[in-house]
Parts: structure tokens; sequence; C-alpha cells
């Protein structure tokens, strides 16, 4: 894989959103946000940086997980040169749901993408990546990931028994 697009990033201040694309993607995708949630209250306040204070990325590493991760059932998923997912295996079927349904997920010239728990980030992608993902080869992950789901059932399961997990 051999991409020359350079990607520039943007986080909002005091917040997990961020912003991956060209400069002219992420001002218009913020435009759209400051536009839209104007009269919400609670909304975050989005400011419009300069152009010129957008970051330069060499590399994207975007960790996809929820809660109750097994720390070592991870597998590095290389989207596009510099771009890499760490996907958990508790997440892989909600990654690749998200990568084959990204059309739904436009907002103004970039993709919202909720990388699994939203501590992890909501990311707002640009069309190559989303579209990357759309053809990763996801498949060859589905037998690690089962086998990794199947222990963490077994371990839950025994946490249960043992009363160190309460299932609600």
């Amino acid at each position: 894989m051999v991409d020359l697009t350079p990607y520039f990033g943007y986080q909002v201040p005091q917040s997990s959103l961020v912003f991956i694309g060209s400069p002219t993607e992420i001002i218009n995708t913020l435009q759209y946000y400051k536009e839209r949630d104007a009269n919400v209250p609670d909304a975050i306040k989005i400011e419009i940086p300069p152009k010129d204070s957008l970051l330069q990325l060499s590399e994207i590493n975007i960790t996809c997980c929820f809660p109750l991760a097994v720390k070592d059932h991870m597998f590095d998923a290389t989207i596009e040169d510099r771009v890499t997912l760490q996907v958990n295996a508790n997440a892989f079927d909600y990654v690749r749901s998200i990568s084959q349904r990204h059309d739904q997920l436009k907002r103004a010239d970039l993709y919202k993408f909720t990388a699994g728990a939203p501590i992890f980030g909501i990311f707002l992608l640009p069309e190559g990546i989303m579209h990357n993902m759309q053809t990763y080869n996801w498949a060859q992950h589905e037998k690690q990931v089962h086998e990794w789901k199947e222990i963490r059932k077994h371990e839950l399961n025994d946490a249960q028994a043992r009363r160190y997990l309460l299932r609600v």
C-alpha cells in the first residue's frame, strides 16, 4: 500500500471529538457541527481554528474497544499506509458493521466513527479511510476473534459464578 495523502488532525478541546482529513474537510465539518449545535444548551462549544493550527499527522492509530475487554485480545488492521485500527475482539463485529455502512455516517465532508466506547474517541474521518475500512479483509481475523470471544465468555461466566461480576 502506498498512500501519500497528507492527513491533518484537530481535537476539540476538553472532548474526545477528533477530526482527521484535509484542512478544508476539517474546517467544513467543524462549521457544520458549530451551526447544527448553535442552539443546543449542553452541546460542546466548537470554535473554528485557523487552518495553520491543524497538525499534520505522520500516522493514525485508533483503538476500537468496549468495556470489559481483554487487553491481549487485540489485532492491528492496517487500513492504509499510516492508518491502523487496533481492534479488540469485543469490538470486531461493531467495527466491521460500521465499515460496511459508512455512507450513512457522513457529516459535512467527513464520516463519524465512534471507536467503540466513547472514552476511546469519536473520530470524523475522510472518505478514503472509510472506503479502505469497507474494502479491508476483515474475514482474515474471524477465526482468531471467535477463539478470543470463547475464552472471554468462559472467563465472564467464571467471574459471575464466583460473584466477582454481577450481571444486571
